[in-house]
């Protein structure tokens, strides 16, 4: 069977989605044909000040010729030539919920030409099953984890057997839905194949990270979330297979061996472990994984994780130092402890998140934050208790993003009930920016103004508040005002702050001979 899958992403994140590397590497093992369109390859991205990408967050870098692309700038024309020139016997497209209209628009664009069956799968396939399955452009849903439910589905159609009763599988059968069940949540992933990055274009493996740029890759240790974060899709996903925070672990071996694959086979030299929270693997496992991480080196990239300050110890930090761990995002989201857990339900504490950046700080780690605006009753005030409380950490980059209510989330029908959600989201595909709910407190625009200065406040003494205050309006002075600031700031940020602070501190200034730069990496 000859598949082609479909990334239907505008934001050139130079990503290689973690599901469809693990997809093909198990369908091919089973004799099947694999290619990917990736719809970030062409010019389809939105301006960049509306992407609510920052300056103040990442160094300016430049991209190696391999690094770029140019294939266009339609990215509809360049589906449809990849389809008469593939010639797939099926189309699987990935989606979250902000992908999926453009995956649609993609597939309707076909028209009456397309002969390929199409699939969608991905987290709002699972979370929305019913809304998919019903579009006219989709033939076929795969709900939960796709790695059996595809292999059997693709070895079905290629014998001509029936394939209406695979479980995870929706099918559609003279304009009824054929409904399966859910098959049994996987226990292990040892027995799953390396990731398979050979169906990626060489411009996917630069990445931008604090003004170098490297070849670089994603990888995960584990499957699943122990938390049930209201604006998280976890808790829909476990509710649909009945079962409560089933996490899966990687065996050490097979986390290390996996980091070694990727640095011989593919050269790859940093690697962002996308796991939900990396340190809530056992001290153990983190221990034996250090060990082996040394023991392979220097075969080894430098990795970059994501964590919960709920699982943060001395000790686990000490043995991800010891895997050549260079920086570390935890979630913070709100600096406001109430708002965090009542509309939020994240339950560390402002001291534990604390604590959890000095265990970091102690062993040279950069410490990135991941925050959010717009939260249900949020109040300016509560805006910079997360200003505040990053500051008063001392954290070296705090991103930040408006809430995004997704649907089957617990906070999207939170915000429904109280009529917070006046408008349809259907067509959203960028969410970093963009204010969704229509709040009291605190009105859309003033909430675009903090987002667009929300970096300026982090970086700068009270005295100058009044100052950035007066550039967050949208009018001309203000924009004339925060074009000026963000320059003054840049220059400051990282030709005078960054390397005054790595000397103080007595941590090595990064610098790895391999890398020659990247941005979108905290």
């Amino acid at each position: 069977m000859r598949v082609l899958f479909v990334y239907p992403d505008h934001m050139h994140g130079l990503y290689k989605p973690i599901g469809i590397s693990l997809l093909s590497a198990v369908i091919k093992q089973h004799g099947h044909c694999v290619e990917v369109f990736d719809m970030s390859d062409y010019d389809d991205t939105l301006p960049e000040s509306d992407q609510g990408v920052d300056n103040l967050m990442f160094k300016d870098y430049e991209l190696p010729d391999e690094a770029k692309t140019s294939l266009g700038a339609d990215p509809f024309k360049g589906f449809r030539e990849k389809v008469q020139s593939f010639n797939p016997d099926i189309i699987a497209v990935s989606v979250t919920y902000l992908l999926y209209q453009s995956g649609i628009k993609l597939i309707e664009y076909l028209g009456s030409k397309r002969k390929a069956p199409t699939i969608f799968g991905g987290i709002h396939v699972t979370l929305n099953p019913e809304d998919v399955i019903r579009d006219k452009n989709v033939d076929m849903i795969c709900r939960g984890e796709g790695e059996d439910a595809f292999v059997e589905l693709l070895d079905k159609m290629s014998r001509g057997d029936d394939i209406t009763d695979i479980p995870n599988i929706w099918t559609k059968k003279n304009a009824r839905v054929i409904k399966n069940e859910l098959r049994e949540y996987r226990h292990t992933l040892d027995n799953l194949p390396f990731v398979d990055w050979s169906i990626y274009p060489e411009s996917h493996f630069y990445k931008p990270y604090r003004g170098k740029v490297y070849r670089s890759g994603d990888l995960i240790a584990t499957r699943g979330c122990p938390m049930k974060c209201s604006y998280c899709f976890y808790h829909a996903y476990y509710d649909a297979y009945g079962t409560k925070n089933h996490v899966i672990y990687k065996s050490p071996d097979r986390v290390m061996e996996e980091l070694n694959y990727v640095y011989r086979e593919y050269g790859v030299r940093l690697v962002k472990m996308r796991d939900a929270d990396f340190t809530m693997i056992p001290a153990n496992r983190l221990k034996e994984m250090a060990e082996i991480y040394k023991a392979m080196s220097p075969e080894m990239p430098e990795i970059l994780i994501n964590s919960n300050a709920h699982t943060v110890t001395r000790e686990k930090v000490k043995y991800l130092k010891d895997m050549n761990l260079l920086s570390v995002t935890i979630g913070l989201e709100s600096g406001s402890d109430y708002l965090r857990r009542e509309y939020l339900n994240r339950r560390h504490s402002n001291e534990k998140f604390i604590d959890s950046v000095k265990h970091f700080r102690e062993f040279g780690i950069r410490v990135a934050t991941s925050n959010m605006i717009g939260i249900p009753h949020e109040t300016r005030e509560n805006i910079f208790e997360t200003i505040s409380l990053n500051k008063t950490a001392k954290i070296d980059l705090a991103d930040v993003s408006i809430l995004f209510p997704f649907p089957g989330t617990q906070i999207y029908e939170y915000c429904k009930d109280k009529g917070l959600l006046r408008i349809d989201l259907s067509d959203s595909h960028y969410y970093r920016s963009e204010p969704i709910l229509d709040m009291e407190q605190i009105s859309k625009k003033e909430l675009s103004g903090l987002m667009k200065t929300f970096q300026l406040y982090m970086h700068s003494p009270k005295i100058l508040y009044p100052l950035i205050a007066r550039a967050e309006r949208d009018d001309l002075i203000g924009k004339k005002l925060q074009v000026f600031l963000k320059k003054v700031f840049y220059l400051y940020i990282f030709y005078m702050k960054e390397p005054i602070m790595n000397i103080y501190s007595n941590r090595k200034i990064f610098f790895n001979g391999n890398g020659i730069g990247s941005v979108g990496t905290n």
